[in-house]
């Protein structure tokens, strides 16, 4: 089971960054998880200010273990 977690940082101020985690998974297999990253991406664009924006994104998947 795969977690989507997407990370945005600005290229313009230095440590300036949010992390998103989604609410609908998990999913079973990890194209499923990074279509979903896709969907959030785009679902965060518009909200962010009009700077260049890294985006990252993990799909998890040691949801539940402990570490």
């Amino acid at each position: 089971m795969f977690l989507a977690i997407v990370m945005v940082c600005s290229l313009v101020r230095e440590g300036d960054c949010m992390k998103f985690t989604d609410t609908r998974g998990p999913y079973l297999s990890e194209n499923v998880c990074i279509a979903r990253v896709n969907e959030m991406i785009e679902d965060i664009s518009p909200t962010l200010p009009g700077e260049p924006n890294k985006f990252m994104y993990k799909c998890d998947d040691k949801i539940g273990e402990e570490t």
